[in-house]
């Protein structure tokens, strides 16, 4: 049996504070039910880590205290 096989569309982990995003290239000519296989270096969405706001929790087991002023986004 083989490992799981990762298909165009389907999610990848989360890692390293990253948080998950889908595959968004795979193979051209390889398929698995009808949809094309992803391949070691193919490419998943950008994604990069949350802002953080107060409340939000950290490593340590603390949380953020924000600064009260300014906008994200």
């Amino acid at each position: 049996m083989c490992s799981a096989i990762l298909l165009l569309g389907d999610t990848g982990t989360d890692h390293d504070g990253f948080h998950s995003s889908p595959v968004i290239a795979a193979s051209p000519d390889v398929f698995l039910d009808g949809k094309p296989v992803a391949r070691q270096g193919d490419q998943l969405a950008p994604h990069d880590k949350p802002i953080a706001v107060t409340g939000t929790a950290i490593g340590c087991g603390g949380v953020v205290i924000g600064s009260g002023s300014g906008q994200a986004g």
